[in-house]
C-alpha cells in the first residue's frame, strides 16, 4: 500500500531526477571547510564521541528528507534554508536554492511521504579527516526508490546538514539478506526479554529505546504503558523466558523488501508464550516495529 502511494506521486517523472548540492565542500570552500577545523582544533578522539548511534542518524537523515520535501511542496526553500548548517548558509541564500530547484516545483512530487518509511544505510556512516559526518543510502520506495548522500557537520551542539544529494529512479531495490537462523532467534529473544524487563518495571521505557525510530514516531511510553497496562497488574515474570528458547510457526521471510515476520511461542508450561514479532532494516540492522504476545 505505501509503494502505491509512492509509485503514485511520481508517475509523473519519466527520467531520474538528481538533487546535488554539495558544492560547499568542493574547491576552495574544502579548503576553508580544512581551515576551519584546523582552527577549531577537532581532535580525533573528541569526533568519535560526538558521533551519533544508528537511531540517532536514522533520525536525522528523516529529518533532512522531510524538511527538504517540506519544501519543495512549498515551492520555496526557506524551511530548508532555517534548517541547515550556519556554515552553508553563509554560502548561499533561499534565492540561490530556489533557482537550484526551480525544476522540481513544477513536478507532481510529495517527498514527505517518506516519513512512513525508514531509511536503509548502503554502508556504514564515516566522519573524514575534515570532521564532516556521510550517511548515504535510500528508502526501499517502489517502483522507484529515492537514493541519498548526505553530509553532517557538528556545530554548536548539533550535527546540521552541510551538503544534500539525492537521486530518484527506476533502479530495483536489492533484496536484504534474510538473517540465519541464529540471528533470528537472538532478535526474537533480545525484543521479549527486554519487553519482559519493561513489564516488571511497570514502564515501557526501556522497550521503547530499542524499537524503530519508526515505530518510535507512530507512538509514546504512555501509550505503550496504557497498551500493556494489564500485564503490569499480573504476576507475572516473563524473564524466566531466558531459560527457553523460542520455536518458530514457520520459516520468516521478507515481505515488501523490508518487513520480517517472525511468528512463535515459548514452550513454557502448563501455557505457553505466543509472539507475533514484526521487524523492519533501518540504518543497518533489524527493529523492532510490531510486538504482539498472548498466553495460553
Amino acid at each position: 500500500m505505501l509503494s502505491q502511494d509512492f509509485n503514485r506521486i511520481t508517475k509523473s517523472w519519466e527520467e531520474p531526477q538528481v538533487v546535488d548540492i554539495t558544492q560547499p565542500l568542493s574547491g576552495l570552500k574544502r579548503l576553508e571547510r580544512l581551515s576551519y577545523w584546523l582552527k577549531m582544533d577537532i581532535q580525533e578522539e573528541t569526533l568519535k564521541s560526538l558521533f551519533p548511534n544508528e537511531p540517532e542518524q536514522v533520525k536525522l537523515v528523516n529529518e533532512s528528507v522531510l524538511v527538504f520535501g517540506e519544501s519543495i511542496n512549498d515551492q520555496s526553500m526557506e524551511k530548508f534554508y532555517s534548517y541547515i548548517s550556519v556554515f552553508w548558509q553563509q554560502q548561499c541564500t533561499v534565492q540561490q536554492l530556489d533557482k537550484t530547484f526551480a525544476p522540481f516545483y513544477k513536478l507532481d512530487l510529495d517527498l514527505t511521504v517518506l516519513k512512513r518509511f525508514s531509511p536503509v544505510f548502503s554502508k556504514s556512516p564515516t566522519i573524514d579527516k575534515n570532521g564532516v559526518l556521510l550517511i548515504t543510502g535510500f528508502y526501499p520506495t517502489r517502483p522507484q526508490r529515492f537514493s541519498f548522500e548526505l553530509k553532517y557537520l557538528y556545530e554548536g551542539l548539533h550535527w546540521k546538514l552541510v551538503g544534500f544529494r539525492g537521486n530518484l529512479n527506476q533502479e530495483t531495490v536489492s533484496p536484504l539478506r534474510l538473517p540465519s537462523e541464529a540471528e533470528q532467534v537472538k532478535l526474537v529473544n533480545e525484543s521479549v526479554l527486554i519487553f519482559a524487563a519493561s513489564v516488571n518495571d511497570k514502564s515501557m521505557e526501556k522497550f521503547y529505546s530499542s524499537i524503530s525510530v519508526l515505530w518510535q514516531q507512530q507512538c509514546t511510553i504512555q501509550q505503550l504503558d496504557e497498551a500493556f497496562t494489564s500485564l503490569y497488574k499480573l504476576d507475572l515474570d516473563l524473564t524466566v523466558l531466558k531459560h527457553f528458547s523460542p520455536i518458530f510457526n514457520n520459516q520468516p521471510s521478507i515481505e515488501e523488501n523490508v518487513v520480517m515476520p517472525i511468528t512463535g511461542f515459548y514452550p513454557t508450561q502448563p501455557k505457553q508464550v505466543h509472539f507475533e514479532l514484526k521487524y523492519l532494516y533501518e540504518g543497518q540492522s533489524w527493529k523492532l516495529m510490531h510486538f504482539s504476545t498472548n498466553i495460553k
